[in-house]
Formats: structure tokens, sequence, C-alpha cells
């Protein structure tokens, strides 16, 4: 199972440093970068910088959709597929405001970049915890498949069947929850489901080496079943 980090959870100069240091130093597999921080020319050096240490990538991108603004997001997304191309990322991960979600599943929105975004072989994963059932039915039905933040899911883990938890393209994990038994169980649950995409550590502000490479060792025993 992939183990990544959120270029956000520690303090980098360039993209290289932020490869070497997430990859080389502290063995993550994965490291995510946020699209808006790297831009077009980012995501080509991510490209090539993920071909030459061996690394998964993906993208994170900060959508605040209003109604009647379908066009504009299916523009923005459309964009966002070419930087995950760039960056040769693996998923394009959405974050929205909450009671949002069903504003993206209009035709001109998620649906009509969706078979885009499978051609490349990119997953496009919003977010389930963004509302109720009814959005997270139309998330269901929109999407390549969705992520779970840890710390705002926790009931819908518990509830989540096998075909859930294989639709599942991503969790979000803050460093904290690794050492908390409560994360710790919902995470093995995922795992005893069949869930096998990325974890992905989140550190608030910079934080330091030993956290951040002791977090990768032990998000690594827990999905091993210690």
């Amino acid at each position: 199972m992939i183990v990544g980090v959120t270029a956000g959870s520690f303090a980098w100069r360039d993209l290289e440093e932020a490869f070497s240091r997430a990859i080389d130093d502290w063995g993550f597999d994965l490291i995510e970068f946020d699209a808006a921080r790297l831009g077009p020319i980012g995501c080509a050096q991510s490209g090539l910088l993920a071909q030459r240490f061996g690394a998964s990538v993906g993208l994170h991108a900060a959508l605040d959709p209003a109604p009647g603004s379908s066009d504009l997001i299916g523009t923005a997304l459309a964009d966002l597929r070419v930087q995950c191309e760039d960056a040769l990322a693996q998923y394009a991960r959405i974050s929205l405001p909450w009671g949002t979600a069903p504003l993206l599943a209009g035709p001109s929105s998620v649906q009509a970049v969706l078979p885009d975004y499978e051609a490349a072989g990119i997953r496009l994963l919003l977010p389930f915890g963004a509302g109720g059932e009814r959005e997270r039915a139309a998330i269901a039905a929109t999407a390549s498949g969705f992520w779970l933040d840890l710390d705002q899911v926790a009931g819908a883990i518990d509830a989540m069947g096998t075909d859930g938890a294989k639709r599942a393209g991503g969790v979000l994990v803050s460093i904290d929850d690794v050492q908390g038994s409560e994360r710790v169980r919902l995470l093995r649950r995922l795992r005893d489901l069949g869930f096998r995409a990325p974890c992905l550590l989140a550190a608030g502000g910079s934080s330091g080496a030993d956290r951040l490479r002791s977090g990768a060792e032990r998000l690594r025993e827990i999905l091993a079943g210690n």
C-alpha cells in the first residue's frame, strides 16, 4: 500500500529538495503537491523528478463552486487534468466547502471531464465527507472515486462495505492519528475491507524530520497489521 505525505507538511526550498526529503530521507512512496502552488512549470518539473526519484505524485486543488458556475468548474477541472499529466500525478484530490458537492454533479462539470481523466489514467477524487448521504450519493455517481478524511468520516467508515472501501481513492491521515487508538482502528478496518489506495500523512505547519519519519514508519506498521 502506498504511503504518502502532503508537501505542505514540511519546509522545502525547491521541488528537488521536496522529493529528496520525502522519498529518500523519510521513505514515503508518494508526495502530494498543491496544484496552485506548482503551476504549469512546477508540474513539468515534478514529472521529471518523479521519474528520477521513482516516486508517485498526487495533486490537490481547492474549488469553491457556486450555483451556475459549472462551466467554470469544468474548465478548472480540465486545466487540472493537464497539470496532472505534466506532473505524472496518479490522482487529483479535490477539496470543497461544506455543502457544495452536489454543484459538481452537473453534466458540464465533473461528468464532462471524467472521460478525459480516465483516458489519462488519472483518478478524480471528490471528498466523501463533504456533507450528508445525498451529497455522498451524488459524489459516488459522478467522480471516479472519493477520498476520506479520517478526522471527519469515522462513522461512515464503520458503516462502509467492501465495495466502498475499494472505491476510495485515498485517505488523509493526520500525523497525530497514527498514535491514537480510535484512528488506528479505522485504518485497520479500511485495510481489512480491501482498501489499497494511497494513505496520505498530513501535518499542520512544517513538521520536523524525525516526526515525519516516525509517522511514515508507524503508518506502514498499521497497514501491515501491527
